[in-house]
């Protein structure tokens, strides 16, 4: 590995090390209730592909919400696989464009991803959860309002979700773009050429 590269991989572990601490602080110790849905992993999944060096594979995200989790969880993780399945396709995704795609495109694609998750996870929960009508009123009812007795509404958990992806994916292009200019690197474009 050399000099170049060694520099260029401070901002993907000290990001990724962030992420590991914010999952173990709101599994373990409840930071969760403070700003409940607020996590990075989409956008980790997805524009941390972009931005981080090829030396670093598309599944070091995934791999890293599942080791965690596997680590610190104490509950079934049974119906986790959707979950990981999302953040994994963002990886994928994220990694094939890793060096064409320019900010508004690493954006767009992080507010999708983060879309997708929610309908995609909360259609799960509308599957196996006895509370939801299995009818097209019942889905619509799991994607908006939720369960009101035992949750907020959800389309709460969409707009968290959002805020935190896409603050998130503006701080690794930030990031990106700052240690670029340090290493008199190209930056990253406003939007693809």
């Amino acid at each position: 590995m050399n000099a170049s590269t060694t520099r260029s991989l401070w901002l993907p572990v000290a990001l990724a090390a962030a992420a590991l601490a914010w999952r173990v602080a709101k599994l373990k110790f409840g930071v969760a209730d403070v700003i409940p849905n607020f996590a990075p992993w989409m956008a980790l999944a997805f524009a941390g592909s972009i931005v981080m060096p090829r030396t670093l594979p598309w599944w070091l995200w995934p791999a890293l919400l599942i080791g965690c989790d596997v680590a610190i969880s104490t509950g079934s993780m049974s119906e986790m696989w959707l979950v990981y399945a999302c953040y994994g396709i963002a990886a994928v995704i994220g990694s094939n464009l890793r060096g064409r795609a320019g900010v508004m495109q690493t954006m767009l694609g992080t507010a999708v991803g983060s879309i997708a998750f929610y309908v995609l996870t909360n259609t799960q929960a509308w599957f196996v959860d006895p509370a939801y009508a299995k009818t097209l009123a019942g889905w619509f009812q799991c994607q908006t309002v939720g369960d009101l007795v035992h949750q907020p509404q959800s389309w709460m958990f969409l707009v968290r979700a959002l805020l935190s992806d896409m603050a998130f994916a503006a701080l690794l292009v930030a990031a990106y773009n700052t240690e670029a200019s340090l290493r008199q690197a190209p930056a990253m474009r406003l939007a693809a050429a």
